[in-house]
């Protein structure tokens, strides 16, 4: 028979367990630094995203107010300016003798006038049109000279047109002098810049077209469209 002894751990054993454990302990430490080191790295580049997220958010209302302030000074000033109303006429223009005045006062009085002289300065008056409709609307109207010295101040009034109406004499489009006249003024009105940029119709009127001898309107817009190509 064996006589039982209690077991003891050597002194190497035991230098082994310590050095086990503090290694341990080392591995513990390293593996906490490690993981606090990574949840400080996660937290700094989330703080970098929130401050990245902030300063776009502040950018996008900075520039959101700017375009604001911008639209309100630009309506501002073409209500200053009139900018947004300036186009309130209508225009009544064509070469010397066509009949303009004679319908500018028909517009105005409601009857022709018993006798009309060449204008030379541009006449302007409000008219009340009422049309197929039973309310009246007023219509600011304004007769341009067709001569050939003062057409030069027509723009002006081209700037101000809300329509134009192309008066032309539907009698004399056997003269061939007279028919290029018509055409090269109406050229120059619808190539005019603000004419163009904002679309403005042109209403070519044939006068005098109740005549016996006149022309039709068909054959008015052929010549005309004919001497433009020209």
């Amino acid at each position: 028979f064996f006589e039982e002894k209690s077991w003891r751990p050597t002194r190497r054993v035991r230098r082994g367990r310590a050095r086990g454990e503090r290694g341990g302990a080392k591995r513990r430490r390293r593996l906490a630094m490690e993981g606090e080191a990574a949840t400080t790295t996660t937290i700094t580049e989330t703080v970098v995203t929130i401050t990245e997220t902030t300063r776009e958010v502040s950018l996008g209302k900075v520039a959101l107010v700017l375009i604001l302030v911008l639209l309100l000074a630009y309506l501002a000033t073409r209500h200053v300016l009139g900018i947004g109303n300036r186009r309130r006429i209508t225009l009544l223009v064509g070469p010397a003798g066509s009949g303009k005045t004679t319908l500018f006062r028909q517009l105005q009085n409601g009857k022709p006038p018993a006798l009309t002289v060449t204008s030379v300065r541009a006449n302007e008056c409000e008219c009340g049109v009422s049309g197929d409709r039973p309310a009246t609307d007023v219509v600011k109207v304004a007769d341009y000279p067709g001569h050939v010295k003062l057409r030069s101040g027509c723009g002006a009034y081209l700037d101000r047109a809300k329509r134009i109406v192309f008066v032309t004499d539907a009698l004399v489009y056997n003269q061939s002098d007279r028919v290029r006249e018509a055409a090269s003024f109406l050229f120059e009105v619808l190539k005019h810049p603000s004419v163009l940029r904002d679309r403005v119709p042109v209403l070519i009127a044939c006068n005098k077209s109740e005549r016996m001898n006149a022309f039709s309107p068909e054959f008015v817009k052929k010549r005309l469209g004919k001497e433009i190509e020209v």
